[in-house]
């Protein structure tokens, strides 16, 4: 499970950006070891052949395009890139990354959220803390009902600026043509994420209907189909979701658990391994291999 992949190493609170270098690196040693198959073979009921997997980037980031998907091309690797459509089209970033970035850059040395029961702030200089901040917003905010999110961003902004910054964001998603660029390949498959990132357990069921609908419907709308793989938003799902996925054609639906996934487990629960800005080669290795995972198990 990968995020976005970037030309400039950030530091290491920049957890979902992984750097150039060690995505590649990663990247071939999957090409190497592993059968990197089609996230459409999940669903199509036929055999897998061993030591099979998945890559899979959640969100739909420009880097996507721009720096993971040149090297997909390299080694010939399919993979699934999960989108938000309307976020796409307006060009607007998903607010948890917007939060977090604009945290982590600021000058500013106090931030006072106390009207929306997030409480003040002291900002300290170092980048590392400043982004325990970023994350405990963004936690609280996740648990929250839909609608309660712009506010405090807006709240953000006004404070202490905002990096919603076409030209400079490492959250910044792709555009409506670099999705339709990226599904014509076909190396890619574009998943549904949802149409505004919405944490869908936290709303209503005609809510998640909405937009699941509505995601599906503005990707095939634009060319890019079919649909039938999806990415819970911040892997938040209730009984509920499943049910309005499999009427919605949806096929299979991943997570955000970490870990190996079973041919025989659900389809809509489906495990995930997570890739981020520290995790060098060999852990890398021992996730893929399942070594990380065994040995997890027998310090439980």
């Amino acid at each position: 499970m990968y995020h976005g992949v970037t030309r400039k190493r950030y530091s290491s609170c920049y957890w979902l950006l992984v750097h150039e270098p060690e995505f590649m690196r990663q990247m071939e040693h999957l090409t190497r070891y592993f059968n990197v198959i089609p996230g459409s073979r999940l669903v199509d009921q036929q055999p897998l052949e061993p030591r099979s997997t998945v890559i899979t980037f959640d969100d739909g980031m420009s880097s996507v395009a721009e720096v993971a998907a040149p090297i997909m091309r390299k080694l010939k690797l399919p993979s699934v890139c999960f989108a938000v459509p309307a976020l796409s089209e307006m060009q607007v970033e998903i607010s948890s990354g917007n939060i977090f970035d604009s945290i982590v850059r600021t000058k500013a040395t106090t931030l006072d959220l106390t009207p929306y029961g997030l409480g003040k702030f002291d900002i300290p200089g170092d980048e590392d803390e400043r982004s325990t901040i970023g994350i405990a917003i963004n936690r609280e905010l996740k648990s929250r009902p839909e609608g309660s999110t712009a506010p405090v961003v807006e709240a953000i902004r006004l404070q202490i600026g905002s990096t919603e910054r076409a030209d400079t964001s490492p959250f910044r998603l792709m555009t409506k043509a670099q999705l339709q660029k990226l599904a014509a390949d076909p190396l890619f498959e574009i998943g549904g994420h949802t149409n505004y990132h919405i944490t869908l357990s936290s709303v209503s069921d005609e809510k998640q209907k909405e937009e699941i609908r509505s995601c599906i419907d503005k990707l095939t709308g634009w060319g890019i189909e079919p649909i039938s793989l999806f990415c819970y938003p911040s892997g938040r799902f209730n009984a509920a979701t499943k049910t309005i996925l499999e009427q919605a054609g949806i096929k299979a639906a991943v997570a955000t658990t970490d870990g190996l996934q079973d041919r025989i487990g659900d389809p809509f629960e489906m495990k995930r391994i997570s890739v981020g800005i520290d995790t060098g080669i060999y852990e890398f290795k021992a996730r893929m291999s399942g070594l990380y995972y065994a040995l997890m198990g027998e310090t439980k």
